[in-house]
């Protein structure tokens, strides 16, 4: 119907509405009717009756306010309509007013506009301090974590380094308390080992003694008593000397004082010494690898070495045949001395505790097993070291070396 009237064919448009009006049950509202009304008035030139209509469609919707928009498009088509009819104040007013209405419309809405705008910033930055504030509280929390974490961690340290520093104590404990130990045994054993070797020879002193000074004994019981009594006081007199020495060597801080020392003649004098001492005869060879060898080394502490290295063999050797050597070891900066003889040997498995003080593998043997113990502590001062050789089957054979200063 509006169709018709907007295309020129307002007959058929009135005729439409008639029908419409007359049958349509309700269906239609008064606004919708009125509007058709307005359209053909318009379309049939009939400002006046548009003019009435346009009054009644305006205060139907003042009353309903549907369709704002179209409510202020009503006051424009009013102006148009009086200006069509050559009342231009009432079309200028009706103008005026649709302005208005607009403007005041625009207004209405960039205000509310406005407002949901000013909102959604208060929104917006309530977001934004919400996110602040749960940023906030997550750093406290993970600050919280983190000291905690360093908390534990710290006491985790704490409980590590102090059962670590317990462990170790009770390994020191452990340790002192095994070497009290050992030192109580190594006591024990020096005083029964000290009290049967200074008995053994003191009896015998007393007894030869006696016998030496018996009326009715000859000059060559005499003299071979008395050969006893030298024998077994020398015996004392080592003894005592070793004890001291041991005791010397553990109680001293301060390092050996070195010299220049000829190798060949310190082995000479030691092999000459262990000569004087001893009751019987001895075939030592001095096999030397260089004609003279000075050397800047201990002559004291060397020459107590070898010569308890040569009486250790000489006290074993049945034939009496003991071989002093030494070779050069330049790579290693060091001359390797061996003492070697042809007794009975020394077991493999005891190679190591035959250096340990007071150890005797034949109880029955002379001597109280210091001798070896001697030259460990004499190596170890000097840098170096004592060993048994025991690839060598046929006797014993010792090797001490020292490092060449």
């Amino acid at each position: 119907m509006i169709l018709y009237s907007r295309t020129g064919r307002s007959a058929e448009a009135r005729t439409l509405f008639d029908q419409i009006r007359q049958g349509h049950d309700g269906y239609l509202t008064t606004a919708s009717l009125t509007e058709a009304q307005l359209a053909i008035n318009l379309a049939e030139h009939e400002f006046g009756r548009a003019l009435t209509t346009l009054d009644k469609l305006i205060g139907l919707f003042k009353e309903t306010g549907h369709s704002e928009t179209y409510f202020y498009e009503l006051f424009q088509t009013r102006a148009e309509t009086y200006a069509e009819t050559g009342n231009y104040e009432a079309a200028y007013k009706s103008q005026k007013h649709y302005l208005d209405l607009y403007r005041k419309k625009v207004g209405d809405d960039n205000e509310r506009n406005l407002g949901e705008f000013a909102t959604l910033l208060d929104v917006s930055r309530l977001d934004v301090e919400k996110a602040e504030l749960q940023r906030q509280t997550q750093e406290v929390r993970l600050h919280r974590t983190q000291l905690g974490i360093a908390a534990l961690s710290v006491i985790l340290l704490l409980t590590v380094l102090f059962l670590l520093f317990t462990a170790r104590m009770n390994r020191r404990l452990a340790h002192a308390k095994r070497a009290a130990e050992a030192s109580s045994r190594m006591k024990g054993v020096f005083i029964r080992n000290i009290t049967h070797e200074i008995n053994t020879p003191l009896n015998s002193i007393v007894g030869f003694a006696e016998l030496a000074a018996a009326p009715d004994a000859d000059d060559e019981e005499r003299q071979s008593y008395i050969e006893i009594i030298r024998e077994n006081s020398g015996y004392l007199q080592k003894l005592v000397d070793d004890v001291l020495y041991i005791a010397g060597l553990e109680s001293s801080d301060t390092p050996p004082a070195l010299g220049p020392v000829d190798i060949n003649v310190c082995c000479m004098q030691c092999i000459q010494t262990v000569r004087d001492y001893s009751l019987r005869k001895l075939d030592i060879r001095f096999e030397p690898e260089c004609a003279q060898l000075p050397v800047n080394t201990s002559c004291l502490l060397l020459s107590k070495a070898l010569t308890e290295l040569l009486r250790n063999a000489a006290r074993f050797a049945p034939d009496g045949r003991i071989t002093l050597a030494y070779t050069l070891i330049s790579h290693k900066k060091r001359i390797a001395f061996t003492v070697t003889d042809r007794g009975p040997g020394i077991p493999a498995a005891e190679a190591d505790r035959i250096f340990d003080r007071f150890v005797k593998l034949d109880p029955f043997s002379q001597g109280m097993g210091l001798g070896l113990a001697v030259c460990r502590l004499i190596a170890d001062a000097l840098g170096g070291g004592v060993e048994l050789d025991t690839s060598y089957t046929e006797g014993a054979r010792f090797t001490l070396t020292i490092p060449i200063v």
